[in-house]
């Protein structure tokens, strides 16, 4: 499968290394720190908010475990997914 144009774009490499630098490279669930592999990820998927692609209050940085992580849980358990508020999307406390 080729990659996702998105990715290569210099809109989102510009983004992602402003975003990894202001973190210190360092995961947001577990605090590791890695210069390799650390990833960048959409808090709201691109799939759901493709408006929200490149907001960097969508987005943040997980190492490779936690990314694996957080999105078999979303993906394979149904954990609701959070909007920027914090609040589960569709709830009747999202305020987004």
């Amino acid at each position: 499968m080729p990659p996702d144009p998105f990715y290569l774009s210099p809109a989102w490499k510009t983004l992602r290394l402003k975003i990894l630098r202001a973190a210190g490279w360092r995961c947001a669930m577990c605090g590791a720190a890695r210069r390799h592999g650390t990833q960048v990820d959409h808090i709201i998927p691109r799939r759901k908010r493709p408006d929200l692609a490149l907001d960097p209050r969508n987005l943040q940085v997980l190492c490779p475990s936690c990314h694996s992580s957080a999105k078999r849980c979303h993906e394979l358990q149904g954990t609701p997914e959070r909007g920027l508020d914090g609040y589960p999307l569709n709830s009747e406390w999202s305020r987004g």
